[in-house]
Order: structure tokens, then C-alpha cells, then sequence
């Protein structure tokens, strides 16, 4: 499904038959430019997946974007040694064409115990401002003592490039210990299209904690 940011410039994933295109390359993530017509091809299918030494491009999620022309994707890549386990990232590509490894299956997060690590990408979210993306994951169970009540996080890219975790399960939170909590819930019909964010750094989530309280919880991050 395409994405739309709050300038309704847009980015989707297609595919391209006829003219020079195999099957090799004929998958890509378009997206239109502020000021230009037409949409551009982005990244494609076969394209070198920085950050992954000898890897390549080989399915992708849906995109996200902002007014800055910056584009967010998880994607699927093929080569390199890549197995099962760790073949899955998150990217983000400038409207000057700098292409950055955010985040990848596999490997270990930030700000949570030694040894975990990520399992699966869940949504993702791109803010505009300087900071980069917004994303939700699951941990991998057993590495670094991660298990089924702490397994699920909360993740913001911060302006120097860094993902910082801001909520997981069964950690503290205002005093409280957080039971679960709800966030970046794709709108009915486009999975691509995510709420409770603003260009100003502020996130909106809602909180169970352990005692039995809810709230809604307002976040501001840099």
C-alpha cells in the first residue's frame, strides 16, 4: 500500500514489466519528490543492501516517508551469508540517495541486556524533524534472558543516527512496570499508514502496567 506524508508526497512499493526490466529488478520502492512530477525509483530489487557486506535487496515492506523526501523500509535480504535468522532490516534512504542499515534481525539491541536480540520488525513510522525512524520489534526468547513478558519494544532512531529503546515490556516506566502497550497501530486498509506521531518529536502510546493501571502516555524524544 503507498504512504503519504503530511505534505501527501508519496512512496509505495511496485513492480515494472516491459522496456529493460528481468525479474531480477523489476520489484522497487518509488517515491515522488517535493516539486517533481513524476515518482523516481528509489531502491530496487538486486540493488547492494548497505550495511550488509555482499548482501542484496531481495522482497521489501512497505515504505514510509516524510517531507524532508527521507523514505523508511524493512526489507528481505538475499547473499552475503545471510540466513534465516538475520536476513530481515530496517533502512533509510535521504533525498540525496544516502542509504543507512537502522536496525536488522539478529543483531542486538540497544539499551537491552547482553545477548538479546531482535527477532522480527513489527511496524515502523517516520517522523519528520532530524531524528530518524520510529519502529516496534519483538526480541528473540532465551538470548540474553529475554522471555515471553519482556519481548516486545519500542524503538525511536535519534538524531545522531542511534536507535534508543524507549518502552519493553516488563521494564519500569513513571514508577510503574509496563504489562504492554500499544503504539504505531497501522490505520484499517493501509499498513503503511501509522498514527500517535508528530514532526515535534512527540509520541502518543497506550500503557498497561502490571498494577492494573492504563494511561495514555504522551513522549517526547529528541
Amino acid at each position: 500500500m503507498p504512504a503519504q506524508n503530511s505534505g501527501a508526497i508519496g512512496t509505495a512499493v511496485a513492480t515494472v514489466t516491459g522496456g529493460n526490466s528481468t525479474s531480477a529488478d523489476s520489484t522497487a520502492i518509488f517515491q515522488e519528490l517535493s516539486g517533481m512530477p513524476d515518482m523516481v525509483r528509489a531502491v530496487t530489487k538486486g540493488e547492494s543492501a548497505m550495511g550488509i557486506a555482499g548482501a542484496a535487496f531481495s522482497t521489501f515492506g512497505s515504505p514510509v516517508n516524510n517531507a524532508a523526501d527521507t523514505i523508511a523500509f524493512s526489507a528481505k535480504v538475499v547473499g552475503g551469508g545471510v540466513q534465516t535468522t538475520d536476513d530481515q532490516g530496517i533502512w533509510s534512504r535521504t533525498a540525496a540517495g544516502v542509504l543507512t542499515l537502522v536496525a536488522r534481525e539478529g543483531a542486538e539491541p540497544p539499551d537491552g541486556p547482553a545477548g538479546a536480540k531482535w527477532k522480527a520488525f513489527k511496524s515502523l513510522a517516520l517522523p519528520g524533524g532530524t531524528a530518524g525512524p520510529l519502529f516496534t520489534a519483538t526480541l528473540l526468547k532465551d538470548a540474553g534472558g529475554i522471555t515471553s513478558i519482556d519481548d516486545f519494544a519500542f524503538y525511536r532512531v535519534d538524531s545522531t543516527g542511534v536507535a534508543r529503546e524507549l518502552v519493553r515490556e516488563n521494564q519500569p516506566l513513571l514508577g510503574r512496570v509496563v504489562k504492554s502497550f500499544t503504539v504505531l497501530k497501522p490505520v484499517v486498509g493501509s499498513p503503511a499508514q501509522t498514527r500517535a506521531f508528530n514532526d515535534e518529536g512527540e509520541i502518543v502510546l497506550n500503557v498497561a502496567f502490571t498494577d492494573g493501571i492504563s494511561a495514555i502516555l504522551r513522549i517526547t524524544v529528541p
